[in-house]
């Protein structure tokens, strides 16, 4: 896709992506629509339900890191089962919304981070 890639015209991109790349990560996911209701949508946002959830030390109060197969362990156990994950990555928007950012004036797409959007389908 061809992204400006300027701070200037950042929500411009955006709403490019929602038309183009976003249509079709959703296009991708692994879901039919006999399982549709019972999708979870968990870690959109700002991200802030997600770090007052989470648990980022263990025991020895190490700082976690999380694999894919801790992520998966973990929601399945919550009566979950994986269903694939996109072929097209899901973009987190935290800085769009973050003043630090914003200020400074250096936000543009490509700085935004891209991840893997897993699925998952409740039991």
């Amino acid at each position: 896709m061809n992204y400006s890639n300027t701070n200037e015209h950042l929500y411009d991109d955006i709403a490019l992506w929602e038309k183009t790349d976003g249509r079709d990560l959703f296009l991708g996911m692994p879901l039919t629509e006999k399982n549709a209701p019972s999708v979870l949508d968990f870690g959109y946002g700002f991200g802030e339900n997600l770090f007052a959830l989470s648990n980022w030390r263990d025991r020895e109060s190490k700082k976690k890191t999380y694999s894919f197969k801790m992520i998966k362990d973990e929601i399945e156990s919550f009566g979950f089962e994986y269903a694939g994950t996109c072929s097209q990555k899901g973009v987190h928007w935290e800085k769009c919304h973050t003043l630090y950012y914003i200020k400074k004036g250096i936000i543009t797409f490509d700085t935004l981070e891209k991840v893997d959007v897993m699925n998952f389908i409740k039991k």
